[in-house]
């Protein structure tokens, strides 16, 4: 896997050229045919790019600091030796667990190919995830949001910022609507897996998305659009996150932009929402999931603990 070809769809075609000669054991043969695969399989763009880059990275340290690259010698302790480098850098623990993951899964995929690898991923420890520290958080309110979706001066950045806080969609998903998806105040959302689910905004947002869309004669199409250079659909979601994290870190905000997916999922709770119709809207596999979205803030819980109080002295009147 040479330099940084291993990153999107785009640059599959290139790879597929350079399986020409390689050994099908070596590690780079096996990875550059793990991400054509994904490509066959319509994985993702992101995914693709993910993926590829943490396997080059692994691939990259097998070679160079231990000297091997047949996928089928490939031990346990190489992987940790791999994930203790992770940890001396400085990597974060939710970073090195996704690493973990992604090599796991690739070496799932060896195995059920007929690779005879020298430990069997499906049963190793060592791909089982460190328990993280819990992010706490302060969900973001109204009031906060638009305030500073108001500094914004790009009208597609404070539309998109305020599909994310009203629907508690992933940014991916947003910039993947297409304007056929778009019937006024209902959107169909395609998330992870390509599973559809429906999710419902604002009239008053309904209103300012169907004017934006009008001004910027949009009939067709994805309905959010590169700023820079006229393409017709974002492909990095990078430069529209920074773009708006920037607003909100010069408000002094401890921001990231899942955090309005958080704050929705806060903040339907807070309005009495089912966590089952939540869990839909989210568009997630398991109630546990919406769960561990719902950081509260400690007055709010006093607050809650306080209005469910029966008054023990009462019961001697």
């Amino acid at each position: 896997m040479q330099g940084t070809l291993c990153l999107n769809k785009q640059t599959i075609p290139i790879l597929e050229r350079q399986l020409i000669g390689k050994v099908r054991t070596s590690y780079s043969y096996a990875a550059i045919t793990y991400l054509i695969e994904l490509r066959d399989d319509e994985g993702a763009t992101h995914t693709i790019r993910n993926r590829g880059y943490m396997l080059q990275a692994f691939g990259s340290f097998l070679e160079v600091e231990l000297g091997e690259t047949n996928i089928e010698k490939i031990t346990a302790d190489h992987v940790k030796e791999f994930l203790f480098s992770l940890s001396r850098s400085s990597k974060k623990i939710t970073t090195i667990n996704t690493y973990r993951r992604i090599i796991k899964w690739f070496l799932q995929w060896c195995f059920d190919k007929g690779y005879s690898l020298s430990l069997n991923p499906f049963k190793a420890k060592l791909f089982k995830d460190k328990k993280e520290p819990e992010k706490r958080f302060t969900p973001l309110d109204h009031e906060t949001v638009y305030r500073v979706i108001g500094k914004m001066p790009c009208a597609q950045d404070r539309i998109i910022t305020a599909l994310t806080f009203e629907t508690g969609m992933r940014i991916s998903e947003v910039l993947g609507v297409r304007v056929i998806d778009i019937n006024y105040d209902e959107i169909a959302v395609y998330g992870k897996g390509e599973k559809q689910r429906p999710v419902y905004i604002p009239d008053d947002l309904a209103e300012s998305l169907r004017v934006f869309l009008e001004n910027n004669h949009r009939k067709e199409g994805y309905a959010f659009r590169p700023l820079m250079h006229g393409g017709t659909r974002y492909r990095n979601v990078d430069t529209v996150r920074q773009r708006i994290n920037k607003f909100f870190k010069e408000e002094g905000l401890d921001f990231w932009f899942h955090l309005l997916r958080h704050s929705f999922a806060v903040e339907r709770v807070k309005r009495g929402m089912d966590l089952r119709c939540l869990q839909v809207l989210m568009g997630h596999s398991s109630l546990v999931i919406t769960q561990q979205y719902l950081r509260f803030t400690d007055p709010y819980i006093k607050e809650q603990a306080k209005k469910y109080q029966i008054s023990a002295y009462a019961l001697l009147t």
